[in-house]
């Protein structure tokens, strides 16, 4: 079950990240806020917890309609990403292989 919830993450990781840079470069605050949010949720329940706290910080900014720090802030937003990416998919592999090995 973890296995299938890491790697949905991983499916919806980019194009919500993709979502999340579009409405940060348009100054699309509402949508920022909501996906922000939605994704933030994600990250936390996977322990991806420097992900989600730049999230909640995404999230607030756009709330407050503060296109300053919305900018600042998606400015690392692609690296994080890379960052958990990394680390969710060796995670995901070394789950794959306990799984394999107990079958």
């Amino acid at each position: 079950a973890l296995l299938r919830i890491v790697r949905l993450f991983l499916e919806q990781l980019d194009p919500q990240a993709a979502q999340i840079g579009a409405a940060a470069k348009g100054g699309e605050h509402e949508t920022l806020a909501r996906t922000s949010h939605r994704m933030r949720s994600s990250a936390a329940t996977l322990g991806a917890t420097a992900l989600a706290d730049l999230l909640e910080a995404l999230e607030s900014a756009a709330n407050d309609g503060d296109a300053a720090a919305c900018d600042q802030l998606a400015a690392t937003f692609d690296t994080e990403v890379a960052s958990t990416r990394t680390t969710l998919e060796a995670v995901a592999e070394e789950l794959d292989a306990e799984i394999s090995a107990g079958s």
